[in-house]
């Protein structure tokens, strides 16, 4: 066998186990980008498994918050400027005026908007044209709220219930000792509503701060669930991308290797024929120029 089909021979075995070793090292990397992945699923699937375990918890905190802040007069004052404006022709007249900016196209009315929306148009119009009206009406919260919380809370069944069986009580009492007209039957009846009445405000204050930090920590616990599931997925994808650089990079060394390696068989066999000098040079250092040629020249122009 000459020395060329012996090297071309070398040269193929080489290449292909660059290519071989290549292959390789992007299969691991794939395999364990698709390996983060599925953790990636799994991590994202059980924080939404907890959040919507905790949704109910969150829910009751963010409604027995409200009801507290109403209860205790804390609820921020809100005004209702749509209401506002509805309930004023002159209002609505100067907003639809505003808002009605059209243009004609070939005969066809464009609206071109730039006009305010209602609740904003609203506000300004009552600060300008109507300073001193009465908009108490349509706020809500602050003592507005204060008070419809204590009205609904005293028209109540449970409380209407405790009230009715107080006053039995009180009444029959006073049957069976003789004093049912007297005025302290009566001064105690008449005492008897309000003082219940703060009672059961001062219990259900409590309640509903116990179900309000019932829901705050339902809401860490989801906060907390959160970051911890965002650790998580970024250490996945910081793992997979270095798991694809090194697939990257190792395929590279692995291909190189097996070009270096081609090269070098080529270059001994053209070396063997290198007789009475001044020929290629030495196998190595036609392999050492070949790969300088092939580093310098990237799209493939190797020079001898």
């Amino acid at each position: 066998m000459g020395l060329v089909a012996a090297a071309g021979i070398t040269a193929a075995g080489a290449i292909g186990g660059g290519l071989i070793a290549s292959s390789g090292a992007k299969s691991a990397a794939n395999a364990q980008a698709q390996s983060n992945a599925q953790g990636i699923a799994e991590q994202q699937r059980q924080f939404d498994r907890i959040q919507q375990l905790l949704s109910p918890y969150v829910q009751a905190g963010n409604s027995g918050l409200g009801s507290l802040l109403s209860l205790v007069g804390a609820a921020p004052t809100q005004t209702n400027w749509a209401a506002y404006a509805q309930s004023n022709p002159a209002l609505m007249q100067a907003y639809q005026a505003q808002a009605g900016r059209t243009i004609n196209i070939n005969g066809q009315p464009i609206n071109i908007g730039g006009g305010q929306d209602l609740a904003t148009f609203a506000q300004q119009w009552q600060q300008q044209n109507d300073p001193n009206a009465n908009i108490s009406q349509f706020q809500t919260g602050g003592p507005q709220a204060q008070q419809q919380a204590i009205s609904a809370f005293e028209q109540s069944p449970m409380f209407q219930g405790l009230a009715q069986q107080g006053e039995n009580a009180i009444l029959q009492n006073a049957s069976a000792t003789g004093g049912l007209r007297g005025g302290n039957v009566q001064g105690a009846l008449a005492q008897f509503r309000p003082q219940l009445l703060n009672q059961q405000i001062q219990q259900q204050i409590a309640s509903l701060g116990g179900i309000a930090s019932l829901g705050q920590n339902a809401a860490a616990g989801v906060g907390n669930a959160g970051v911890q599931t965002g650790q998580g997925i970024s250490t996945l994808l910081q793992d997979t991308g270095q798991a694809n650089a090194y697939g990257a990079l190792t395929s590279g060394l692995a291909l190189g290797r097996g070009v270096s390696g081609a090269l070098s068989g080529i270059g001994n066999a053209i070396g063997g024929m290198n007789y009475g000098g001044g020929g290629f040079g030495t196998g190595s250092q036609i392999a050492a120029n070949t790969s300088a040629n092939i580093l310098a020249n990237p799209v493939g122009m190797v020079k001898f």
